[in-house]
Protein backbone atom coordinates (compact mmCIF):
# COMPACT_ATOMS: atom_id res chain seq x y z
CA UNK A 1 0.00 0.00 0.00
CA UNK A 2 1.07 3.51 -0.71
CA UNK A 3 0.24 6.26 1.67
CA UNK A 4 -0.40 9.93 2.04
CA UNK A 5 -0.01 12.56 4.68
CA UNK A 6 -2.42 15.21 5.92
CA UNK A 7 -0.99 17.77 3.50
CA UNK A 8 -2.31 15.69 0.57
CA UNK A 9 -5.92 16.26 1.65
CA UNK A 10 -7.54 19.44 0.32
CA UNK A 11 -9.83 21.11 2.83
CA UNK A 12 -12.86 23.12 1.73
CA UNK A 13 -15.64 25.03 3.41
CA UNK A 14 -19.18 25.37 2.13
CA UNK A 15 -18.16 27.76 -0.69
CA UNK A 16 -15.14 25.74 -1.87
CA UNK A 17 -12.78 28.09 -0.05
CA UNK A 18 -9.89 26.54 1.84
CA UNK A 19 -10.54 26.41 5.60
CA UNK A 20 -8.89 24.93 8.69
CA UNK A 21 -11.61 22.31 9.44
CA UNK A 22 -12.67 20.03 6.60
CA UNK A 23 -16.32 20.10 5.70
CA UNK A 24 -15.96 17.97 2.57
CA UNK A 25 -13.70 16.89 -0.24
CA UNK A 26 -14.98 16.20 -3.73
CA UNK A 27 -15.53 12.67 -5.05
CA UNK A 28 -12.64 13.11 -7.50
CA UNK A 29 -10.32 14.18 -4.68
CA UNK A 30 -11.38 11.17 -2.58
CA UNK A 31 -10.74 8.90 -5.57
CA UNK A 32 -7.32 10.48 -6.13
CA UNK A 33 -6.37 10.01 -2.45
CA UNK A 34 -7.60 6.41 -2.49
CA UNK A 35 -5.59 5.69 -5.63
CA UNK A 36 -2.48 7.17 -4.02
CA UNK A 37 -3.08 5.18 -0.82
CA UNK A 38 -3.77 1.82 -2.51
CA UNK A 39 -1.46 2.07 -5.51
CA UNK A 40 -4.31 1.41 -7.95
CA UNK A 41 -5.01 3.75 -10.86
CA UNK A 42 -7.63 6.46 -10.48
CA UNK A 43 -9.73 4.79 -13.19
CA UNK A 44 -9.83 1.49 -11.26
CA UNK A 45 -10.61 3.24 -7.97
CA UNK A 46 -13.35 5.32 -9.60
CA UNK A 47 -14.97 2.17 -10.99
CA UNK A 48 -14.85 0.54 -7.56
CA UNK A 49 -16.22 3.59 -5.72
CA UNK A 50 -19.10 4.15 -8.13
CA UNK A 51 -19.76 0.39 -8.26
CA UNK A 52 -19.93 0.25 -4.46
CA UNK A 53 -22.29 3.25 -4.34
CA UNK A 54 -24.54 1.55 -6.90
CA UNK A 55 -24.57 -1.71 -4.92
CA UNK A 56 -25.40 0.12 -1.66
CA UNK A 57 -28.25 1.93 -3.41
CA UNK A 58 -29.68 -1.22 -4.98
CA UNK A 59 -29.38 -3.30 -1.79
CA UNK A 60 -31.13 -0.61 0.25
CA UNK A 61 -33.92 -0.40 -2.35
CA UNK A 62 -34.45 -4.12 -1.70
CA UNK A 63 -34.93 -3.31 2.00
CA UNK A 64 -31.54 -4.32 3.43
CA UNK A 65 -28.84 -2.42 5.32
CA UNK A 66 -25.16 -2.31 4.40
CA UNK A 67 -22.19 -2.30 6.81
CA UNK A 68 -19.04 -0.34 6.01
CA UNK A 69 -16.08 -1.69 8.00
CA UNK A 70 -14.53 0.80 10.44
CA UNK A 71 -17.00 3.59 9.56
CA UNK A 72 -20.61 2.57 10.15
CA UNK A 73 -23.70 1.20 8.48
CA UNK A 74 -26.47 2.26 6.15
CA UNK A 75 -29.91 1.17 7.31
CA UNK A 76 -33.60 1.89 6.81
CA UNK A 77 -35.83 3.46 9.46
CA UNK A 78 -39.59 3.10 9.42
CA UNK A 79 -41.48 6.40 9.39
CA UNK A 80 -45.07 6.49 10.62
CA UNK A 81 -48.03 7.58 8.57
CA UNK A 82 -48.79 11.27 8.93
CA UNK A 83 -52.49 11.81 9.25
CA UNK A 84 -53.97 14.48 7.01
CA UNK A 85 -55.35 17.64 8.57
CA UNK A 86 -56.72 21.06 7.81
CA UNK A 87 -55.04 24.29 8.79
CA UNK A 88 -55.68 27.97 8.34
CA UNK A 89 -53.06 30.20 6.68
CA UNK A 90 -52.41 33.07 9.11
CA UNK A 91 -52.05 35.80 6.46
CA UNK A 92 -54.92 34.94 4.15
CA UNK A 93 -57.26 33.00 6.43
CA UNK A 94 -57.56 30.37 3.70
CA UNK A 95 -58.20 26.83 4.96
CA UNK A 96 -55.82 24.33 3.39
CA UNK A 97 -56.24 20.57 3.41
CA UNK A 98 -53.01 18.58 3.94
CA UNK A 99 -53.37 15.02 2.61
CA UNK A 100 -52.36 11.97 4.59
CA UNK A 101 -48.80 10.90 3.92
CA UNK A 102 -48.38 7.12 3.98
CA UNK A 103 -45.79 5.32 6.10
CA UNK A 104 -42.43 4.87 4.39
CA UNK A 105 -38.85 3.80 4.99
CA UNK A 106 -36.11 6.41 5.17
CA UNK A 107 -32.41 5.71 4.49
CA UNK A 108 -30.11 6.53 7.41
CA UNK A 109 -26.46 6.13 8.38
CA UNK A 110 -25.01 5.34 11.80
CA UNK A 111 -21.32 5.78 12.56
CA UNK A 112 -19.48 3.23 14.69
CA UNK A 113 -18.71 4.32 18.27
CA UNK A 114 -14.97 4.04 17.56
CA UNK A 115 -15.23 6.33 14.50
CA UNK A 116 -17.24 8.90 16.46
CA UNK A 117 -14.70 8.79 19.29
CA UNK A 118 -11.80 9.26 16.86
CA UNK A 119 -13.46 12.37 15.42
CA UNK A 120 -14.31 13.66 18.89
CA UNK A 121 -10.69 13.17 20.01
CA UNK A 122 -9.35 15.01 16.96
CA UNK A 123 -11.73 17.96 17.28
CA UNK A 124 -11.93 18.37 21.04
CA UNK A 125 -11.48 22.00 21.94
CA UNK A 126 -12.23 23.26 18.40
CA UNK A 127 -14.85 25.99 18.37
CA UNK A 128 -16.18 25.57 14.89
Amino acid sequence: MGGYNDKDIPIYGSKGVETKMAQYITANEAISLTAKYTGYTQEVVKEIVYGYAHIVSEVMKMGYGVKMPLIGRFYLTQRKEQVGRKFKKPLTGEVVDLPTRPAYKKPSFKFTPAFKQDIRDLTEGDSG
